[in-house]
């Protein structure tokens, strides 16, 4: 194999790579792009072959962090359910991208982080991840989910259970700060409801539904056309 130098790598190795990797940093969730996993897992092994495993691994924390800086500064521009909801599509774009960019630099994990570094790719990505978004702004996106939960239509409840059960699952340790909003979403976040507690979530269940009748929008079924069950006129056989 003829020699590559630093500059050829830039110019041949590492350019289809980071088109691939914006590529998938940009996917919607669960759309999987047709990208030629094998020709781009060559890249890399001939990247690493070449000695330019610490060029690679730098190049590629470099992009994630440049794309994802890019990412935050316009979420910082949204509050309410705005904000929120564009959390959680960020949220799982870069989780999914994450998933899909560790088998392209499989050959680098093994070869470079897990020998020399003593270390995993995915969990150093995953790191990044949390650093720059989770750890940065899931205070700030719970504080507006407690603030917003009451107002109905204020943000997509599918949205807001996904992202719930995925913050859960990433950093279990926040429904220990925002307790009676996980466990909306979340089983066994609570101790056993006790008898005495009873009225209290009578009075909860009251006052949700007056806020519900207060919402121009909000349309309860007439019932007044139904049939009751004894209404329904008997059949002779």
């Amino acid at each position: 194999m003829a020699t590559i130098d630093e500059d050829e790598y830039r110019q041949s190795l590492w350019p289809p790579l980071e088109r691939a990797v914006k590529m998938l940093l940009v996917q919607k969730p669960g759309v999987y792009l047709k990208i030629s996993y094998e020709e781009m897992y060559r890249y890399v092994y001939t990247s690493v072959c070449q000695q330019h495993s610490q060029v690679v691994y730098a190049d590629l924390l470099r992009l994630l962090s440049s794309h994802i800086k890019s990412f935050t500064d316009d979420l910082e521009k949204l509050s309410g359910g705005q904000f929120v909801e564009e959390f959680h599509s960020g949220l799982k774009r870069y989780t999914q991208a994450i998933s899909c960019i560790v088998p392209i630099f499989a050959y680098l994990n093994r070869t470079y982080l897990s020998v020399y570094l003593k270390l995993n790719l995915k969990e150093e990505l995953n790191k990044l991840l949390n650093a720059m978004i989770i750890d940065k702004y899931t205070h700030q996106v719970l504080a507006e989910l407690s603030s917003i939960q009451d107002q109905p239509f204020c943000c997509n409840p599918s949205v807001i259970a996904d992202l719930i059960s995925t913050i859960h699952e990433l950093r279990p340790e926040y429904a220990r700060v925002y307790p009676q909003l996980f466990a909306r979403y979340i089983p066994n976040i609570l101790p056993p409801t006790k008898a005495e507690e009873t009225p209290m979530y009578i009075a909860e269940a009251q006052q949700m539904q007056q806020q519900l009748a207060t919402i121009e929008d909000f349309k309860r079924c007439d019932t007044g056309r139904k049939r009751g069950l004894d209404d329904t006129p008997m059949v002779k056989r």
